[in-house]
């Protein structure tokens, strides 16, 4: 049996009207009937329903009357009759008339009869063991499961969990017909970009479910995954012998996205920016009044990235002297500083990999871009102004300690075994910290119990007994890098700046700042 094809694009309701209509033909060798499979846009049949549209009274050839009786009935049969595809029969005298009609309203389907001699004249067409080839599918794309999977695992970064939005909570697929599929996530906050390699046989635009979409890409056989969605928009998900099916969404529900590009912008090296944020990070805020404490300052100063973060607790601060390649396109912007908000700053943490050597961030009026290799990810700014944090660090210490960070941190562990215990209700207990001599006397008591430890320091100045929340002083601690600190200290009430004991061979510099609490 041999088949053949066309897609009617210029179906024409006078001059203002053309709408598509999609058909496919099986003709049989031995009968001289051809049966075409019209599909009739969403549009059409919404405007014809509505009495402002109608169908053109087409009366010769027969075939042109038929088929105008055929798209009344599909038009107007009650939606629950109406069938997706419908069958119209037509013979050689109705199709061979159809040249010299000077009306002709199919003028593509010239074209079509002059490609009888040569049926399989399109690609695709050559899938021998089907006898209709189903031309009601809009999108039909290919991926390797491992590739479509790990895009998907970093698009969920930027899907919203619950939102009134459906589009938001789903994965935007647009795939191209070079062989490119891009594919975004935006949670109108936050999103992510990727353009990934894939068998593109019919390009189209639709939004997946990102949740579902994900559970059965990691469930599927290790083969070839394919989506194929029809024009009702459902989405069929193939791989092996493993078959699923998703109700998906047009591409035109999905929000708009910034524009990712901007006049200014750096590149930086991504295991830099990644240890960076690792070590600001826990004391980003996440419920504060004040916007700005919520994320993280970036501060950029001739060659030179500071990152700042504050909770109103404890304060959070890195330098580091490193290769920033300035490409803005105006003039004068050396020094750059923005504010990321902390949910940003975690994904960005999970998408820098090993692989990524270069990072590239371009600043827009309100948002901040992160480009990788084959990705990107970019976010709303917090548009405040930063505080004035250099203000509340002390200048001044009459106590001064050097010590091994590791001894001090395992016995701030120890004694966390106690103070984060709640016992009957109790809130959590503060550990007492009594500078004297040449040691760190660690202690903390509760309603279970107490404890009490000693680490050996080198000490200057006087005296002195402080209280600190001791999960608040592990985080700060562990965050510091170099196997010896330096500890500055005023009073009780002040706050405890820990630093490094010398000079950085890499230009690296921390601060750390750490709000004593009263003690009982």
């Amino acid at each position: 049996m041999g088949k053949t094809g066309v897609d009617l694009r210029s179906y024409q309701q006078g001059e203002k009207d053309k709408q598509k209509v999609s058909c496919c033909a099986n003709i049989p060798k031995t009968r001289s009937e051809v049966f075409l499979f019209i599909s009739v846009p969403t549009e059409m049949k919404q405007r014809t329903a509505s009495g402002k549209g109608r169908i053109p009274s087409l009366r010769t050839p027969s075939l042109f009357r038929k088929t105008s009786q055929h798209l009344r009935s599909v038009l107007l049969a009650p939606r629950q009759k109406r069938g997706r595809n419908s069958v119209v029969c037509f013979n050689n005298r109705d199709l061979n008339s159809i040249n010299t009609h000077k009306n002709n309203p199919f003028p593509s389907l010239e074209k079509f009869l002059g490609k009888f001699e040569n049926p399989f004249y399109k690609k695709g067409f050559q899938e021998k063991e089907k006898n209709i080839i189903d031309w009601s599918f809009t999108m039909k794309v290919t991926f390797e499961k491992t590739v479509l999977e790990d895009v998907i695992n970093d698009a969920m970064c930027a899907v919203s969990e619950k939102n009134t939005i459906p589009a938001i909570e789903g994965i935007y697929f647009n795939a191209e017909e070079s062989g490119k599929c891009v594919m975004t996530s935006f949670d109108t906050e936050k999103g992510f970009q990727s353009t990934v390699d894939c068998t593109t046989e019919r390009p189209g635009r639709y939004v997946i479910n990102a949740s579902k979409l994900s559970k059965i890409v990691k469930l599927m056989p290790d083969s070839d995954v394919t989506i194929n969605i029809s024009e009702n928009k459902l989405a069929t998900i193939t791989g092996g012998r493993a078959k699923f099916e998703l109700h998906a969404l047009s591409g035109d529900d999905f929000p708009s996205i910034p524009m990712l590009s901007g006049e200014t912008g750096f590149k930086i090296e991504a295991a830099v920016l990644k240890k960076l944020i690792s070590q600001v990070f826990f004391a980003v805020a996440v419920n504060d009044q004040r916007p700005m404490l919520c994320g993280a300052y970036f501060e950029i100063l001739e060659g030179k990235l500071r990152v700042v973060s504050c909770d109103g607790n404890r304060l959070a601060l890195r330098e580091k002297d490193c290769s920033i390649e300035n490409i803005s396109t105006e003039e004068g912007e050396e020094n750059v500083s923005f504010i990321v908000p902390g949910k940003a700053l975690s994904q960005i943490m999970k998408l820098i990999t090993d692989k990524e050597d270069i990072v590239t961030i371009y600043l827009t009026r309100k948002h901040v871009i992160f480009k990788f290799e084959n990705k990107v990810f970019f976010s709303r700014l917090i548009d405040s102004k930063y505080i004035d944090y250099e203000r509340v660090i002390p200048k001044t210490a009459k106590t001064v300690v050097r010590g091994s960070r590791t001894s001090i941190i395992s016995a701030l562990e120890r004694a966390s075994l106690v103070t984060e215990d709640r016992a009957l209700g109790q809130a959590k207990s503060c550990v007492k910290c009594e500078f004297t001599g040449d040691v760190i006397r660690v202690s903390s008591s509760s309603v279970t119990g107490s404890v009490y430890d000693e680490v050996a320091i080198d000490m200057e100045g006087d005296d002195l007994l402080i209280g600190f929340n001791c999960r608040y002083l592990i985080d700060a601690f562990r965050s510091a890098d170099s196997e010896n600190v330096k500890i500055t200290l005023n009073n009780p009430l002040m706050s405890i700046i820990i630093e490094p004991d010398g000079e950085s061979e890499d230009g690296e510099k921390y601060l750390y700042m750490v709000s004593p609490v009263k003690m009982n």
